[in-house]
């Protein structure tokens, strides 16, 4: 009886930390680690577990598979990691869920890295907008934290919202003022843009730009900025400070 107990919680155990087939969840580790789009092709087709966490790297810990993909950096790679990423949601990843220090979903990572393709990619099949870290930052701040202004001004177009707060008390507005506080001015163009760029989005909501311009409020990053601070101004707008 002690023996078959044994036995059971091995295999429990086992299967928690490699699914219900360990030889295709190590074959997904292995094209996830070389970013092979066909062999984690292979390995799902075999059932691999696409929303279980492992330990893809030796100096990481464990993360889910489009995690990892998401994080992967070398420019030589982007393409190929692309397409896993999109094979990896066709699949059933769950696009919300987190990995496991940081509380942060693909999305917020895609947003650090100021990656396009992938930001689009995401949001495109449903990845949510405002989801919050461990810290309370959500995509749109850590595009603000990090200078990422093209996924920045992407999030603004669909939506994100403006208004949450993260830990600390700070609106996405409070996260670019306190970059450009403690950065050289010379390293601080892209966030006093981006401030200029969510002022002018902000005023936009306000106003109702939809009716004087035709366009959606999320639209209004779009426009040139000289055109909305002019209609702004024209209505004697002025945005409500933070109070830092």
């Amino acid at each position: 009886m002690k023996h078959f107990l044994y036995t059971a919680t091995l295999i429990t155990v086992f299967g928690q930390i490699f699914g219900a087939n360990p030889q295709a969840d190590q074959q997904l580790i292995k094209a996830i680690r070389a970013i092979d789009v066909e062999a984690a092709r292979k390995a799902l087709d075999s059932g691999a577990d696409i929303n279980t966490t492992y330990q893809l790297f030796s100096h990481s810990d464990n993360r889910l598979p489009l995690i990892s993909v998401v994080n992967f950096r070398k420019p030589e790679k982007r393409a190929d990691a692309a397409a896993l990423v999109q094979l990896l949601i066709e699949r059933g990843a769950n696009l919300e869920d987190t990995d496991l220090s940081d509380k942060r979903t693909a999305l917020h990572d895609a947003a650090t890295d100021d990656n396009m393709t992938l930001a689009q990619l995401l949001v495109n099949k449903g990845a949510g907008l405002n989801p919050q870290d461990r810290n309370g930052y959500t995509p749109l701040m850590l595009a603000a934290q990090t200078g990422s202004q093209e996924v920045f001004n992407f999030l603004l177009s669909k939506g994100a919202n403006v208004a949450k707060k993260n830990k600390m008390g700070q609106t996405v507005s409070g996260v670019l003022k306190q970059q450009i506080g403690v950065r050289p001015p010379e390293y601080t163009t892209t966030h006093q843009q981006m401030l200029q760029d969510l002022e002018a989005y902000i005023q936009g909501q306000h106003l109702g730009m939809s009716a004087l311009t035709g366009r959606t409020a999320s639209s209004i990053p779009e426009l040139p900025r000289d055109i909305v601070k002019a209609i702004a101004g024209y209505a004697d707008f002025t945005l409500n400070q933070d109070n830092k």
